[in-house]
């Protein structure tokens, strides 16, 4: 049987108290608690405690130490209950104590996955402009149940979507300039559906693109077709060269008419228009 003899806080952090015991009239450091556990077991001077008082005490420290942890983790964002429990397994806490952990949470509503769900979407589909396809692996990734992401994507409808699409595209429409116009339909809906965006809306909001001026298609032509000359030209010249600029022309989306008229246009020395 050991006696408390004597009790001090921690220098580096008050919130834990230093508890040492006397046994055979010698005094050694005995253990550190929490200041929670401290007031919770009525621990203080004079105090006897014997070897399995002693353990329940150290279990009770661990528990919230973990409790502790997981607290430290919520700080910096909301997180979902598997990213919790994964953190707080990284960390070497014993089971019993993450699943008190995340009881805790739960009860407090610190860890709700539903709330997570909703807020994730609402956040990165607007910020980091996100498909819900996307936004659902990512939420299984970290750990949320498919119903659970199923519901919070109600809340993602298909007008909201194509807002979120068309926003996007004129944007990086702008970037196309240099490319035909079938060419920037086919690059966008391929980038919207790494995004995660859904087939039919990315189709619906492309179907409505307002095609580029004549001007604007025979710049992007010219751009295209220049550029392939500098690089063929160094291997083929005559009906070959044509023959080749005309196909690669036409495989990034130029009609046969533009690409005949700038042709001749060129061959010509004018700039392919009458």
């Amino acid at each position: 049987m050991a006696v408390i003899s004597r009790i001090t806080m921690q220098k580096r952090n008050k919130e834990r108290l230093n508890i040492y015991l006397t046994a055979e009239g010698k005094e050694t450091f005995g253990f550190a608690v929490d200041q929670n556990v401290f007031v919770k077991y009525n621990l203080r001077k004079g105090l006897e405690i014997d070897e399995e008082a002693l353990k329940e005490l150290i279990d009770e420290d661990e528990k919230k130490k973990t409790i502790n942890l997981g607290l430290h983790y919520l700080s910096y964002r909301m997180r979902t209950v598997q990213e919790m429990i994964d953190y707080l397994e990284k960390k070497e806490r014993q089971p019993e104590h993450i699943k008190t952990a995340i009881a805790t949470f739960k009860e407090h509503g610190y860890l709700d996955d539903k709330t997570f769900a909703s807020s994730y979407i609402r956040s990165k589909s607007a910020s980091q402009i996100k498909g819900p396809m996307k936004l659902s692996q990512e939420l299984k990734q970290k750990g949320v149940h498919q119903t659970v992401t199923d519901e919070a994507l109600d809340q993602f409808n298909e007008e909201d979507e194509r807002v979120l699409i068309e926003k996007w595209v004129e944007k990086q429409r702008r970037k196309s300039a240099k490319e035909s116009t079938s060419a920037q339909k086919q690059k966008l809906f391929q980038q919207l559906r790494g995004k995660g965006f859904r087939s039919s809306s990315i189709q619906e909001v492309l179907e409505r693109l307002e095609p580029q001026e004549d001007t604007d298609e025979l710049d992007a032509l010219t751009f295209q077709a220049e550029k392939l000359e500098r690089k063929l030209s160094k291997k083929v010249t005559g009906n070959e060269l044509r023959f080749k600029m005309k196909q690669a022309l036409y495989q990034k989306g130029f009609s046969i008419g533009m690409i005949e008229s700038y042709l001749e246009g060129h061959e010509r020395g004018d700039d392919g228009n009458e």
